[in-house]
């Protein structure tokens, strides 16, 4: 019949048996069946399992909770790129592949630079089923991030929706500076700058294209090294060296680094990130004689440690920032322009580079709670007597912009050298004040001195949080004061402060309820451990790194309607500082019987440390839906179970070792 889109009458069946194997081909599902094509595709070409070598790990992001790789911090969230500088994540959009961060290196305890390999956001549609999580500590800490976010904790890492009031949580306590370098692109030096530096007869041609090869020519303050390049100036200016050395028939330039072997690897570590190639650690037996100007003769010996890099194209970059050539006690120099002008993260790496070299340790009184202030000191030949001051209150006035406050100058007699040069001693000291060591040990601290700066992270928790104890000492005598005059009795005030949330016995209410002399200081009344004791005491487990432990005092879910980021470190840890962010990781394998290449998650915390390059392993469907990505692993279909034919679990366990392939 006319208008009818079906076949009628007498062959109608046939025609819609001919119309159905006609118009199935337009079914991609049926296509793929009838031709095959899930299984001429397939990797595994239809087997369950298959074997394969590994090619390389790579990090792939993960699109929700549990995924391979998590992300999930607010876009205000501060990453520290250095220990004292940081700046919000959603910063890095354009700068991340050229940034590097620090990270909790849990085998060495230690807190270390990593590159990035990735940085992504996902939408609020991505996290709505988990929701987002606020977290506060006792001391002030706060972060907000979707409820997967791991965080690490006195129970393990843990999912932040999972963490509970009373959990221990590690912190990195800093008080970090905003990286401003990051927008700031005032050139530092020129080719002209480099042509006047530049010893006579030196190929100054082929030194510039050097330095523009490693992208130090011309140099900016936005310049991906310019960190580096701030401490090792530093770092000169106190413990290292410029000088001239003989090479073949004319000399070339020498830059040489002193300190602690440990403190050395730092160096050698932002060296080869410069892109130069230092010599090993040298250790030397020394021993010196010292006239003192009132003829006191001491004799010091021990042992030294010098890293030395032979580059004429570092020399003449040193020399042309400012970094005196020879004997500094015979020279004349001051701060260098560019660092004067530079913006405060510049300064603060600069000057905690220069007090790692010259700066005394943080140390405690005998009372074992105050601290004694940090000194300085400088020596310099007697007619260089107004420069070596004008040195020092070069460094005076740019702690000044950070708030610190120091000691005048003091002159005293010096030592007469071997060369019978006479020098005088110039001295300061960083003021002892409470709020005044916090600005200092929280803002600069030390760098390429790792005992001095563990030490200076530890005494700015500890005074921060004394401050805080007295601050909440205070406000409690003042309720119960008020309580006091109000009439209630000594049960009716003690059972209203406990209720208050404040920590505080019964026996300083009492003392307070009889009368204090001098309310000014009645924060005082805190008991506060000795400082050496709060140390081993909050930083259980965590080494000499810095960290140290809070308690969590509220965890709840909010509101949240913008992104959320992350980062994918290229450490074999996957964590930075942003209350510990972790991160998981496949592998890459290539499959043995058809040489194709496939990704493959490697499950369960600490696998992706097991395999390495090059190992034999076995692969497994993860089970996803029709033969599709599993769950949050986008591409991912397969899961690594066996590495060198041993389980993989098995090996995690313990109860097994990894073959050596």
């Amino acid at each position: 019949m006319p208008g009818k889109k079906s076949p009628l009458g007498m062959f109608a069946a046939r025609g819609l048996e001919e119309r159905r194997k006609k118009f199935r081909w337009s079914d991609t599902y049926y296509k793929r069946r009838a031709l095959g094509i899930a299984k001429k595709f397939d990797p595994l070409e239809g087997a369950p399992m298959a074997r394969g070598i590994v090619l390389e790990k790579v990090g792939v992001e993960a699109r929700k909770p549990n995924a391979a790789v998590r992300k999930c911090v607010t876009p205000d969230t501060l990453i520290n790129l250095t220990p004292r500088v940081a700046t919000k994540i959603v910063n890095l959009i354009d700068r991340w592949h050229e940034v590097t961060i620090i990270h909790f290196n849990k085998d060495s305890k230690s807190v270390e630079p990593t590159n990035l390999v990735d940085f992504f956001h996902i939408e609020p549609e991505e996290f709505r089923e988990d929701g987002v999580y606020e977290l506060k500590t006792l001391y002030g800490r706060r972060i907000i991030a979707s409820g997967d976010h791991p965080i690490y904790t006195g129970r393990g890492v843990l999912p932040l929706k999972e963490v509970r009031p009373g959990d221990y949580v590690v912190i990195y306590p800093r008080e970090p500076i905003e990286a401003y370098a990051l927008n700031d692109d005032r050139v530092i030096l020129t080719e002209d700058d480099i042509r006047r530096e530049a010893p006579p007869g030196s190929k100054v041609d082929e030194i510039i294209n050097k330095l523009k090869r490693l992208g130090l020519l011309p140099l900016k303050y936005n310049n991906r090294n310019i960190y580096r390049i701030a401490r090792i100036v530093g770092h000169l200016f106190g413990d290292g060296s410029l000088s001239y050395v003989r090479s073949g028939n004319g000399y070339e330039g020498r830059v040489a680094f002193s300190g602690d072997p440990n403190d050395l690897d730092d160096i050698i570590n932002d060296l080869i990130e410069l892109g130069f190639k230092p010599s090993r650690i040298r250790e030397y037996d020394h021993e010196s004689v010292v006239t003192w100007s009132n003829g006191l003769v001491q004799v010091i010996s021990g042992k030294s440690h010098v890293v030395f890099v032979n580059s004429i194209a570092l020399f003449v970059l040193l020399k042309a920032l400012g970094v005196p050539v020879g004997d500094k006690v015979l020279q004349t120099f001051r701060v260098p322009k560019w660092v004067t002008e530079a913006p405060l993260d510049v300064k603060a790496e600069f000057l905690a580079a220069y007090f790692g070299s010259e700066l005394e340790k943080p140390r405690v009184e005998d009372n074992g709670r105050t601290f004694q202030p940090p000194s300085l000191v400088m020596h310099k030949a007697e007619g260089l007597l107004n420069d070596g001051i004008a040195f020092l209150n070069d460094i005076k006035t740019l702690l000044n912009e950070f708030g610190v406050e120091t000691t005048p100058i003091t002159v005293s007699e010096g030592v007469i050298r071997k060369d019978s040069v006479k020098t005088v001693r110039l001295r300061f000291s960083i003021l002892s004040r409470t709020e005044n060591l916090l600005r200092f040990f929280g803002r600069i601290g030390y760098t390429y001195n790792r005992e001095r700066d563990s030490l200076a992270v530890l005494a700015y928790e500890y005074l921060r949080r004394k401050v805080m104890l007295w601050q909440h000492y205070t406000e409690a005598y003042e309720l119960t004061r008020r309580l006091m005059v109000r009439g209630y009795n000594d049960t009716n005030i003690i059972k209203a402060i406990k209720s208050a949330g404040y920590r505080v016995n019964r026996a300083t209410v009492y003392r307070w309820l009889r009368g204090i002399k001098n309310v000014k200081y009645i924060g005082r009344t805190a008991r506060i451990p000795p400082f050496n004791a709060w140390v081993i005491e909050n930083t259980l487990g965590l080494g000499d790194s810095g960290l140290v432990w809070d308690i969590v005092t509220e965890v709840k879910p909010i509101e949240w309607n913008d992104k959320l980021w992350d980062i994918t470190t290229e450490s074999p840890y996957h964590n930075f500082i942003a209350n510990g962010l972790v991160t998981g990781n496949c592998v890459r394998v290539q499959i043995t019987k058809n040489g194709k290449v496939v990704t493959a998650f490697v499950p369960w915390d600490g696998g992706l440390n097991i395999i390495n390059e090059h190992d034999e392993v076995i692969i497994e469907r993860i089970g996803g839906p029709e033969g599709r990505a599993y769950g949050d692993l986008p591409g991912v279909r397969f899961r690594v179970i066996m590495v060198n034919g041993v389980s993989l679990k098995a090996v995690l366990q313990g109860k097994k070792q990894k073959p050596v392939r």
